[in-house]
């Protein structure tokens, strides 16, 4: 097996976050942010959301609806999936000599291999090819490139990206630049269940496949010292892999692909936990490939003859990917539970034509063909948010089409039976999953090369490349009404009200070429002034009322000349390469089903250099963002080259991606129906953080063996190696200039370059110059703070007016633990402020005297002496007193006690239940404790606050209808003194 190139796919579920931790969903790219709010809670530290979102650039026909429909994601948890770069990172293989250890191509094992100042040196590439390819790659051996995995992580908003450098330590950034810290842990021996189908049945008992050693998951930790705990469970992992199979002791082609999000443990001691199933069957995606390769040899093989071809390739070809996929079923938080449901679709299948006629080896029995009478997904049919005590709190139901001829599609949720959400799509349907009707971005265009020419067959080479290079690309461009197909075009909300989504297919004026002799990508401009390019951006948004009354917005995507495309393709297709060697008459010409031409970070969707929004009263806002043609937003060329330099094999290598630098705003130019109100301008700083990476590409030549021809593979190839960086790290904004009626204020930023954190922020304006200065941990050497990653949070915060200190404060954390105000946990321990005049000498404004192991603060002095304490309850998640001037130990515990029951009882209870007997626990309280003043508070949970009691006696109570939502204020005697009414429509 070649474990060089291998791309592997991740679960429908799964893919949305992988695509939306890479690419991204906004104007730049012409997408617009389509998003159902479900539910979120939040406590303390803690903040859990549950949402559904919409990815219009989803729609093709190849893409496998998700559990909630196409183009939908249910954004719920989250995962590391993994980009495969020259081979799997962990692989361990076991089919060579003895002389061969298993972990001969594993980059986690082999990384120092980069770890040389002369890696990009033409001695070092020299020396190092001379070891790995000069012998290796002529006997037929796998050779060993030293490319690290890309590793994204998408969660809680959080997206970014992470590999393993040169020095074997874990290095990443978020998109917004904040690091983080990465533990990984192996598991060896992983013994991967499957249920298999024989005849027409399922058998009851898995069998069981054994990987040697998997990446069993991750530990993340961010730098306000949240920790992600992403697979370490059996069934919290995916598993990819394609139908090659030549190493049967250790199954190197199975691995994992994504890791789910198992637990998430915030600084203050609260956690979610997340439980996954494992769905024991092996499902499987179709790919639509093709390829075709001609050589003519000379005196290359010694051969007199110069006429001498061969071919090799097939046009057209379907495989599959083999998954082993896990569903979410249920997530725990502090006061909440989330448990899901899910069942079988009936929707459409891959046809049996489309199935590829390569079986996988006898190993691996079950194929995409016993599938014939059996569903290959799933849809999720329920969501209920229920709290602790099982009293559910939403129960969100999911409706699809369900057709069994068609594409699952959602029609419509509703949550609790009064909210319902309704969804339109565009009628036209979406052909087969592997269908040949697609443009260049893999979008519906109704053109079908395949039937059109069968007779490529029959045609000589020259006459098949003219075919390839000149008529093959007019099938790949895009129909803006095939393109449409199935995609979202109107919501309907629960109060009636609805919006309107119109597209229009993206265009360009400039777009990318990888070029030998120029060091960073080079920008042509389009003989039109815009062409058209694949994939739908957003034309207009419509909304309106449930009486009717709409508002719009329109979009526009030219530049300042008003006519031009502001858009720029990042690379054109290229689905042809040739080359040769001229003085041996030996050439080539390869052609691909996909282009040959490619950049990292990239799926060549255009982006925008400008975008208007336009409203419908004449107001509109232009925005400028960071495009190809900025500096320092350009894709780079690789550092050094070595071998067979010819633009066919170059192509085919990465650039260094600086696609984090892309899609930022430059300029934003507020206007109103009459003049302009504000402009700002922003300028962007870099850090420059980059990897190493080895790349190679090789032809491999056909050989003449006489008058037979091309008979058997050839020994010879060519080879190009590439050295070049991956870069990790984005821009941040450096200056900032806004321009309001006549009046310039600025604002500059500072960054500590190893943490990325905000170090000095000065706003100035006419008159004054106000700057805050930020200290952090590693400036005062607190190690428990640095211990847990605690970096990125601010401990001194100090403003000056005029380079005079104004106010100056710093938040104290623990040094060491445990201790005896916060026991394990790293939290706030007191807050002083500074004397201006004497700036050494500070005072303590507030002192955090002690929590709770779940991070609740029970009392806390101020700096008068005055000690206040907190009652905690509903399991404790809720505060339901708060005594002045008393110290939690000078409290009897039975009092407390006491109510800390009876809130339990509470919360078992339900919504809007008769909360007498919490009532009088709290009058009891308050009577034991009369010298004090007292607050108590009642909850529903999950819904809100049910009743306030200030120390005046005065409680003011709050009802919630079926839906949660806040119906009604009285007052202790049960007067109204306020009502709500919602008018969802019915």
């Amino acid at each position: 097996m070649n474990y060089k190139n291998n791309f592997f796919p991740q679960s429908p579920n799964a893919t949305p976050f992988a695509l939306a931790g890479k690419y991204p969903v906004n104007m730049y790219k012409g997408v617009p942010s389509i998003s159902i709010p479900l539910f979120s809670q939040q406590k303390g530290q803690s903040n859990f959301v549950i949402s559904l979102d919409y990815n219009v650039k989803s729609i093709k026909p190849s893409t496998i609806p998700t559990w909630t429909g196409l183009g939908w994601n249910l954004n719920i948890g989250g995962s590391v999936t993994r980009i495969v770069n020259g081979g799997v990172d962990e692989v361990y293989t076991g089919i060579y000599s003895p002389s061969i250890p298993y972990n001969h191509f594993s980059y986690l094992d082999n990384y120092s291999m980069l770890d040389n100042p002369n890696w990009n040196t033409f001695d070092g590439m020299v020396n190092y090819y001379n070891i790995n390819f000069d012998n290796t790659i002529i006997n037929g051996f796998p050779t060993v490139v030293p490319s690290p995995d890309e590793f994204i992580i998408n969660i809680n908003g959080i997206t970014g990206s992470f590999y393993m450098n040169e020095k074997g330590k874990w290095v990443g950034r978020t998109k917004e630049g904040r690091t983080f810290k990465v533990e990984h842990q192996y598991k060896f021996d992983y013994k991967l269940p499957e249920t298999v189908i024989v005849g027409t049945q399922y058998t009851t008992i898995p069998k069981y496949t054994t990987l040697k050693r998997i990446l069993y998951g991750f530990n993340i930790i961010m730098d306000d010292g949240t920790k992600y705990i992403f697979g370490l469970d059996d069934t919290a992992i995916e598993f990819s892999s394609p139908p090659e199979q030549v190493d049967t002791i250790f199954n190197p082609h199975i691995i994992p692909a994504s890791w789910q999000i198992k637990e998430i443990i915030y600084p203050d001691g609260k956690n979610t936990k997340f439980t996954y199933v494992r769905d024991e069957r092996s499902v499987f995606v179709m790919n639509r490939s093709g390829n075709a390769s001609w050589d003519k040899n000379g005196s290359l093989f010694s051969n007199t003859s110069n006429d001498n071809t061969s071919s090799s390739g097939q046009i057209y070809n379907i495989s599959s990917n083999r998954l082993n996929n896990v569903f979410l079923t249920k997530v725990e938080g502090e006061d909440f539970i989330v448990n899901l449901e899910r069942s079988a679709t009936n929707q459409k299948e891959y046809d049996e034509l489309e199935f590829p006629s390569s079986e996988w080896v006898v190993q691996y029995t079950h194929h995409i063909k016993s599938y014939t009478n059996h569903k290959h997904w799933y849809k999720l049919d329920k969501i209920k948010v229920s709290d602790k005590a099982g009293n559910v709190i939403k129960n969100i139901a999911f409706n699809y089409n369900n057709d069994p001829n068609d594409r699952l599609l959602l029609n419509n949720l509703s949550i609790n039976t009064i909210e319902k959400y309704t969804f339109q799509y565009n009628n036209l349907k979406l052909p087969k999953y592997t269908t040949d009707q697609t443009d260049g971005w893999g979008y519906y265009n109704g053109n079908n090369f395949e039937p059109d020419h069968f007779s490529l067959y029959l045609m000589s080479s020259e006459q098949q490349k003219n075919v390839f290079q000149n008529v093959y690309p007019s099938y790949k461009q895009p129909n803006l009404t095939l393109t449409k197909a199935q995609t979202l075009e109107e919501i309907t909300f629960p109060t009636g009200g609805k919006t309107y989504f119109e597209y229009e297919l993206n265009d360009y004026s400039k777009y990318g070429e990888k070029n030998m002799n120029q060091t960073e990508l080079l920008l042509y401009t389009t003989p039109a002034i815009k062409e058209a390019s694949g994939g739908l951006r957003i034309k207009k948004i419509k909304s309106c009322n449930e009486n009717s009354n709409c508002f719009s917005k329109m979009y526009s995507y030219v530049n300042d000349d008003g006519v031009s495309s502001s858009g720029i393709l990042p690379y054109k297709a290229v689905y042809v390469v040739e080359g040769g060697i001229p003085n041996m008459n030996y050439s080539f010409w390869d052609f691909n089903y996909n282009s040959y031409q490619t950049l990292k970070d990239e799926d060549n969707s255009v982006g925008y250099s400008k975008v208007t929004e336009i409203d419908d009263n004449g107001g509109k806002k232009e925005t400028y963002f960071t495009n190809f043609d900025r500096a320092g937003s350009n894709d780079k060329i690789g550092v050094k080259y070595l071998g067979w330099e010819i633009p066919a094999l170059f192509k085919q290598l990465p650039y260094t991606s600086f696609s984090l630098m892309r899609g930022k705003p430059l300029k934003e130019i507020v206007w109103s129906d009459i003049k302009k109100v504000s402009e700002t301008n922003y300028i962007y700083t870099q850090q420059q953080d980059h990897l190493r990476s080895y790349t190679s590409i090789y032809k491999r030549f056909s050989q003449n063996l006489g008058s037979n021809g091309f008979t058997n593979a050839g020994t010879w190839y060519g080879v190009l190696l590439d050295a070049h960086q991956i870069n990790f790290n984005t821009s941040f904004l450096s200056e900032k200039k806004t321009f309001f009626d006549g009046v310039e204020t600025k604002e500059t930023n500072i960054y500590n370059n190893i943490y990325n954190t905000l170090i000095s922020q000065t706003q100035t304006d006419a008159s004054n110059n106000y700057t805050r200065i930020y200290s952090y941990a590693w400036d005062i050497s607190n190690q428990a703070m640095a211990d847990a990653y605690m970096v990125g949070i601010p401990v001194i915060e100090e403003t000056k007016k005029n380079n005079k200190t104004i106010s100056k404060k710093e938040t104290i954390y623990p040094v060491s633990i445990p201790t005896s105000q916060t026991g394990s946990l790293v939290l706030p321990l007191s807050i002083k402020s500074f004397d201006l005049q004497n700036p050494g000498t500070s005072t303590t404004e507030v002192t955090y005297d002690k929590y709770d192991s779940k991070g609740n603060l029970q009392q806390y002095t101020t700096k008068d002496g005055i000690s206040t304490t907190i009652i905690w309850g509903y399991n404790n998640t809720q505060p339901i007193a708060k005594i002045e001037n008393v110290k939690l130990a000078d409290i009897n515990p039975s009092f407390i006690n006491a109510i800390v029951a009876a809130s339990e009882t509470d919360a078992a209870a339900g919504a809007n239940n008769d909360e007498t007997d919490l009532l009088n626990a709290f009058k009891t309280f308050k009577n034991n404790l009369s010298g004090y003043k007292i607050t108590t508070y009642s909850y529903d949970p999950l819904i809100g606050v049910r009743s306030i009691t200030p120390p005046s006696g005065i409680r003011e109570s709050y009802l919630y209808d079926s839906a949660g939502r806040l119906e009604k204020v009285i007052n202790a005697d049960g007067n109204l003194l306020k009502e709500f009414k919602y008018n969802y429509k019915q």
